[in-house]
């Protein structure tokens, strides 16, 4: 038996569904998981259901929110011929909140270590800080994305909740989280403290108003990821009413499918989550379709990815250098595969970074026209203080 076992129960309605699912479907396509380590050989992704809602903050249905996030994804139709995908059940709720959360991290980092994505779905959003931890137990530096119409810094004295887990996230020790990014948050729910200490902590946000004046803005962001995190709150209530407390403002459903390509085609994410989807409120579904055909988007986009490691002599990129105002010298690098772009970050001198080159992040192309007109990229400054 595998060492999951433990922490996993099938989903009990597999079969059924599979059943339901037409050839060609990712109901036909998913194998399912019965305990043994070798049904994990060649996985390439991973569905995990978590049926968990405690300190979720009135919002309790989201334990069942897998299922129903199921039940639509396995009718979904895909293409990828190569792509191996598992469903592994749900993490076996304990008698604590703690116990949950605790399966959930050692699930997630068994997995990771063996290069499988850990796509988990149901939940309350402070289930984020299990999926961290799974990267602490495993000592790799994260960058997290987390897509939020507010920032999570509630009193870290207080017991988890899903108003807090922020602030546990960045006092936990040892710690390894390097960048995190908060995406699509609402100013007007924001304290203004709250923003001061985002901007202090060095850590990026992006405003709804920006994602929603182009999506393609937050793609480098994305591609900075390691765990890429929604809470569908994030979602307006009009495309997305299954939540207790929904918003009239949010993302749309086809920019939160956008995200979730993107996040496919990033080479360096391992982990994804979709977290606070109440079914007891999920008009005819909706919310739950809009998932699936999230996690169908990110399906996608991994399905498409090319691996892209930046070497600095690679004849993969074209390398522009450019001058700012302060006489930092800026080097810039495209794909001429992808066409994305690149941004080198020198690492401070000093005795511990000298065999260090340079520490490269994504960033757009019109980071690239700012600096042609001699500005300084924020994300360049920002990057080059956390390296110190």
């Amino acid at each position: 038996m595998s060492d999951l076992s433990i922490y996993i129960d099938p989903f009990k309605k597999a079969e059924e569904l599979r059943a339901r699912s037409g050839t060609g479907s990712i109901g036909q396509m998913i194998k399912l998981f019965s305990g043994k380590d070798e049904e994990l050989k060649g996985m390439n992704l991973a569905l995990i259901g978590v049926n968990e809602g405690r300190q979720s903050l009135a919002n309790e249905g989201c334990c069942a929110g897998a299922g129903a996030i199921r039940e639509k994804l396995y009718q979904l139709y895909h293409e990828a011929e190569n792509l191996k995908i598992i469903d592994l059940g749900d993490i076996r709720p304990g008698h604590s909140l703690e116990d949950t959360l605790f399966a959930l991290e050692m699930t997630t980092s068994f997995l990771i270590e063996r290069n499988i994505i850990p796509i988990v779905v149901g939940g309350p959003d402070h289930c984020s800080l299990a999926l961290y931890k799974a990267y602490c137990k495993l000592e790799r530096m994260c960058n997290i994305l987390h897509v939020d119409p507010v920032f999570d810094l509630g009193d870290v004295d207080q017991e988890l909740d899903s108003s807090n887990h922020l602030s546990k996230l960045i006092l936990h020790k040892p710690g390894f989280l390097f960048d995190y990014t908060n995406l699509a948050f609402q100013s007007y729910l924001v304290n203004a403290e709250m923003s001061k200490v985002m901007k202090k902590m060095l850590f990026n946000t992006q405003r709804l108003g920006e994602v929603n004046s182009s999506v393609l803005s937050a793609e480098p962001l994305v591609r900075n990821a390691d765990l890429f995190t929604v809470d569908m709150r994030s979602v307006r209530q009009s495309d997305s009413p299954g939540h207790a407390f929904p918003l009239p403002n949010g993302l749309y459903g086809e920019q939160l499918c956008q995200l979730a390509s993107y996040a496919g085609t990033n080479d360096r994410l391992t982990c994804l989550g979709f977290f606070e989807f109440n079914p007891s409120y999920d008009d005819r579904g909706q919310s739950a379709q809009l998932i699936a055909q999230a996690i169908w988007c990110f399906i996608d986009g991994f399905s498409r990815r090319q691996r892209e490691d930046v070497n600095l002599d690679s004849t993969q990129f074209t390398r522009y250098r450019l001058n700012t105002k302060e006489d930092h010298e800026l080097i810039f690098y495209k794909s001429n595969i992808t066409e994305r772009w690149w941004l080198e970050v020198p690492y401070p001198p000093s005795d511990s970074n000298r065999f260090k080159r340079a520490h490269i992040l994504p960033c757009s192309y019109e980071d690239y026209l700012a600096a042609c007109d001699h500005e300084l990229p924020e994300i360049w400054l920002q990057t080059y203080q956390k390296l110190f």
